[in-house]
């Protein structure tokens, strides 16, 4: 990976450009496009003067380099055109992931001599190659990870959102988003932006408000557990089905959607994946007999299911105390060891 600055995190280099603190180029590497566009649209405000657009901003797609179209020189020819008027000549290069690695090597050695005069800024999905051409060229110093932040930072950019829509926000009622929410950074700033619609400026919105309001509902809940689970990712999923239990959804809902999702996707597949989810969808079906039937902990057999879809049998069971299998796993048995699913029993 690219070895990078302490403040490699885009998020961290808000602040600096909101202070007018520009750099000549800004790597913006990783999977958040919305961290990425914060940046870009920041780098916008500060470096292209209102009514220049047109001659000091070029946003330029990968796709678009190469061949006969936009040659890579031509292109960094543009990156040293002094601004017209605005304090900085703004280039934006987007999507570099799709640029032909060759193009890229040839653009990123270009780069390396952008001058003060100008901003670049690329987006690019993060690649071990892309991280390895970066650092060939020597602009490690210039990478910012676009990675979803988290934790507190991801707090400051969901109050910096709704300040942005005259709107305020304290701690309580951040956190309430986020439980809401998720941590999707498009899915909070889409929450935020809805909230501005619904409040005058210079509101303050509270928790209740939050969670009365956010549209983040629990089909879309159902569905990030399914797709999780169907995945593989099972981590994640535990999370999700832990907050449908605290919001009380119906396990039989759950089950459903689970039944439907496993149910395409074993059509779909061959082999030890379509036993495995073959599997699944059997135990699955015992859960919902179990739960019909008056099972007390229908979650605690989710959970245990969730776990069980992750494994494929290739590292000993976390679930089995004193090396027996538990009754619920879903690893093939031997031949002539099969045994009655005790699942129902509470």
């Amino acid at each position: 990976m690219v070895r990078t600055t302490a403040r490699a995190a885009a998020a961290s280099v808000l602040q600096e450009i909101e202070a007018g603190r520009l750099r000549r180029l800004y790597l913006l590497f990783g999977s958040d496009p919305v961290l990425a566009e914060e940046v870009v649209a920041g780098l916008k405000k500060q470096a292209v003067a209102p009514g220049l657009e047109a001659f000091d901003l070029e946003v330029v797609h990968a796709t678009d380099i190469g061949g006969d179209r936009l040659a890579v020189p031509e292109l960094l020819q543009h990156t040293r055109q002094p601004p017209m008027g605005s304090p900085r000549r703004l280039v934006v290069v987007r999507d570099l992931e799709l640029l032909d690695k060759r193009l890229g090597r040839e653009l990123c050695r270009g780069l390396a001599d952008v001058p003060d005069s100008s901003v670049v800024a690329v987006t690019c999905e993060y690649d071990k190659a892309w991280a390895g051409i970066f650092s060939e060229a020597g602009l490690s110093q210039y990478v910012f990870a676009t990675g979803t932040p988290a934790g507190e930072e991801l707090d400051r950019m969901i109050a910096r959102w709704a300040a942005a829509r005259r709107l305020k926000l304290d701690a309580a009622a951040v956190a309430a988003l986020r439980d809401c929410a998720g941590d999707e950074t498009a899915l909070l700033k889409g929450e935020v932006d809805k909230l501005a619609t619904l409040y005058e400026p210079g509101t303050r919105v509270e928790a209740a408000d939050v969670r009365r309001l956010a549209s983040h509902t629990r089909a879309y809940e159902l569905g990030e557990y399914v797709d999780c689970v169907a995945d593989g990712d099972t981590g994640r999923a535990l999370q999700v089905l832990h907050r449908l239990a605290e919001w009380d959804e119906e396990p039989v809902k759950v089950i459903g959607w689970l039944a439907h999702r496993l149910l395409r996707q074993a059509a779909r597949m061959t082999g030890g994946r379509h036993e495995h989810l073959s599997r699944g969808l059997n135990q699955l079906y015992i859960i919902n007999r179990s739960i019909l039937q008056g099972h007390r902990q229908p979650y605690a057999l989710l959970d245990l299911f969730t776990a069980c879809m992750g494994c494929f049998g290739s590292e000993p069971c976390g679930l089995a105390a004193r090396r027996k299998r538990p009754d619920f796993c879903l690893r093939p048995r031997p031949a002539g060891r099969t045994r009655r699913s005790t699942v129902g029993a509470d």
